[in-house]
């Protein structure tokens, strides 16, 4: 098995992965990772699935929590070298610019990870600019958690990410999930800025779900609609292409998340760029001090 890097992962502090995990519990019964999963339980299912390097991503549901779980994410990834950690704020953060401005310059986090649905504001909000402008100026990327509107019963109106591009076209955007099922807003994205990535964590194996379907021909006929514009929008941007697990709280364990991704049936050099090359050309662009700690572990 080839060695794989994560782009999606949530180690979090104790309380915070309990409740993500009664949260998937909730939704998912039968979701097969333990809930009481811990830091150690996570570490050791990426190395069980040779999962050599990873993105750690927190972000705050009350903004009292921002301090706290950037502090957490700075510590994981001193101690942790193998983890990429990111910052995040909350939208009721009064000190916006001070909070970018520590992530960037003093813990040297690859970038800032959001979650709208989950943190509830709109991603064109226009208290989020100064905090998209600095990540602009810093040439830092802004993930933002997009799509999968259906499961969260929310809406994400179509045009908040052209939006926020061509406020700052230069900002470098990953939309994670790739606005699923939206993938031609994605692709109209990507095709008019460079600096848009997709991350595709999850969007095998819901494509997987939608494609299975027993009970209805028009949700199969949608999977298979969905797959193709998926395909093509890959395939357009191989290189603009990351994917993670979403683990512990992705679509299944790590094992299934896995094979549904090699079974979608891209070429072998794009599932190669995905799963290694793209998110350490993407460390290397933005993070190059976590890189040259990475390749002394490949070392």
């Amino acid at each position: 098995m080839e060695s794989i890097i994560d782009a999606h992962v949530h180690i979090m502090p104790a309380e915070r992965l309990r409740g993500l995990m009664r949260w998937i519990k909730r939704a998912f019964p039968d979701h097969p990772v333990d809930s009481r999963i811990d830091e150690g339980g996570i570490l050791e299912d990426l190395g069980g699935n040779n999962i050599r390097f990873f993105f750690n991503y927190v972000y705050p549901l009350k903004d009292i929590e921002t301090d706290f779980l950037n502090d957490f994410n700075l510590e994981l990834g001193e101690r942790i070298i193998t983890a990429a950690p990111f910052g995040s704020l909350h939208i009721d953060t009064g000190n916006k610019r001070d909070v970018v401005k520590r992530c960037i310059e003093d813990c040297r986090f690859v970038g800032m990870k959001f979650h709208p649905f989950v943190q509830g504001f709109d991603p064109a909000d226009e208290r989020m600019f100064v905090v998209y402008e600095l990540l602009e100026d810093y040439e830092r990327p802004v993930i933002l958690h997009t799509g999968f509107d259906d499961f969260y019963k929310k809406d994400m109106v179509s045009d908040v990410f052209d939006k926020i591009m061509t406020r700052f076209p230069n900002l470098p955007l990953v939309l994670s999930h790739a606005i699923f099922p939206r993938f031609s807003e994605a692709k109209s994205l990507m095709e008019r800025f460079p600096n848009v990535y997709i991350d595709a964590t999850n969007v095998f194996g819901a494509l997987k779900l939608y494609r299975d379907h027993r009970d209805s021909e028009e949700v199969r006929l949608s999977g298979d609609r969905y797959s193709e514009e998926f395909r093509s929008l890959v395939l357009n941007f191989p290189k603009r292409t990351i994917f993670g697990s979403d683990h512990p709280a992705g679509m299944g364990g790590l094992e299934e998340i896995y094979r549904d991704f090699y079974e979608f049936g891209f070429p072998k050099e794009v599932m190669r760029d995905i799963m290694w090359e793209n998110p350490r050309v993407f460390i290397a662009r933005f993070a190059p001090h976590i890189l040259k700690r990475w390749e002394q572990v490949t070392d």
